[in-house]
C-alpha cells in the first residue's frame, strides 16, 4: 500500500481476520494519515510480518496489536493519543519500533510518544522524541514484558513540565525480565520537572548501560530494583534531581544497593531506603 492520502477515518489501514484468517506480508509506506479518530494506522491481532514504513501521522498515531511487525521512519505529529502503541489490547511478539520522529504536545495531558503493553520480544530504537502529554511519559512499557531492548533513542522535554512524569518508564507491577536500556540520550535541558528513568521493583535482568543525561529535574532521577547491572556516565557535577545528592532509588524496605562504579565519589546516595 504506496502513497495513499486518508483523513478523518477511524484508520487509514488496518488488518483483520480474526476467524477468518491472517494476513501476511503486508507493507504501508509513503502514506499520509490526517486526522484518524482511533489510530492512524493499524494492526489488529490477526497479522503477521505487517510493515508500516516512512508514513506521515498528523492527529493520530499506529497501533501494533499483531505479532512480527516492524514500525521504522515514521513521522508523527501532535497524536492525539499515544504515538506508537506496541502490544496496545493484546500480547504482541516480536515488534520492532525504529527510527521513527515523535512530536507530542503538552495536550492532550495523557499522551505518551510510545507506550508498549505486556509485549515479547520488543525493540524500541533510534528513535527521536520531542515532548508527551504534560501528565505523561516519553516511553511506557508494561512490567510484564519480556525481552525489551531501548537502545539509542534521543528523548527531550517529556512531561512539560508534569510532576512525576519519566523519559522511560515501566507501568503496572507485574514482573518482566531481561530488559535492556542502553545508549540513549534523556535531555531534560530547561529544567523539566519530571524524573530519567523509574522501573521500580518489577523487572528483572534489567540492565542500564551507556546513556547519556542532560539537564535537571525536580524528581529522584533514576528509580531501579535491587540486582539491576547499571553503567552509566552519570555527570553529577552537571545533572540534578529533587534539590539533593540522591541519583538511585532502590524502593522501600531495601538496605542496600551495590553499583560497581571506577570513579571516586561518583555516585552519591540518600538514606531514605536505609
Amino acid at each position: 500500500i504506496i502513497g495513499m492520502n486518508f483523513e478523518n477515518l477511524r484508520h487509514g489501514v488496518t488488518t483483520n481476520g480474526d476467524g477468518d484468517g491472517m494476513p501476511h506480508r503486508v507493507t504501508v509506506t509513503g502514506c499520509t494519515v490526517v486526522s484518524g479518530t482511533l489510530a492512524g494506522l493499524d494492526t489488529h491481532a490477526a497479522g503477521d510480518d505487517i510493515i508500516f514504513s516512512g508514513n506521515v501521522l498528523e492527529g493520530c498515531g499506529i497501533t501494533v496489536r499483531s505479532h512480527g511487525t516492524t514500525v521504522v521512519g515514521n513521522h508523527i505529529r501532535n497524536p492525539q493519543a499515544n504515538g506508537i502503541m506496541p502490544g496496545d489490547t493484546s500480547p504482541s511478539k516480536d515488534v520492532i519500533v525504529q527510527g521513527n520522529t515523535i512530536i507530542v504536545p503538552p495536550d492532550p495531558s495523557g499522551a505518551s510518544a510510545i507506550a508498549a503493553g505486556p509485549c515479547t520480544g520488543l525493540t524500541i530504537s533510534d528513535n527521536t522524541i520531542l515532548g508527551s502529554g504534560s501528565a505523561s511519559n516519553a516511553i511506557t512499557v508494561n512490567s510484564a514484558a519480556d525481552k525489551v531492548a531501548i537502545t539509542g533513542n534521543y528523548i527531550r522535554g517529556w512531561g512539560k513540565g508534569g510532576a512525576g512524569t519519566v523519559a522511560i518508564y515501566a507501568s503496572g507491577s507485574s514482573t518482566g525480565a531481561d530488559w535492556l536500556i542502553a545508549k540513549n540520550t534523556l535531555d531534560a535541558t530547561g529544567g523539566v520537572a519530571s524524573n530519567m528513568m523509574n522501573f521500580g521493583a518489577t523487572i528483572t535482568g534489567l540492565v542500564i548501560v551507556d546513556n547519556i543525561y542532560k539537564g535537571t529535574t525536580s524528581g529522584t532521577g533514576i528509580t531501579v530494583p535491587v540486582g539491576t547491572i547499571f553503567r552509566d556516565p552519570y555527570d553529577t557535577a552537571t545533572t540534578s534531581h529533587g534539590g539533593t545528592t540522591r541519583k538511585f532509588t532502590t524502593g522501600a524496605g531495601n538496605t542496600s544497593f551495590s553499583i560497581a562504579n571506577g570513579g571516586t565519589n561518583a555516585i552519591s546516595f540518600a538514606t531514605t531506603n536505609g
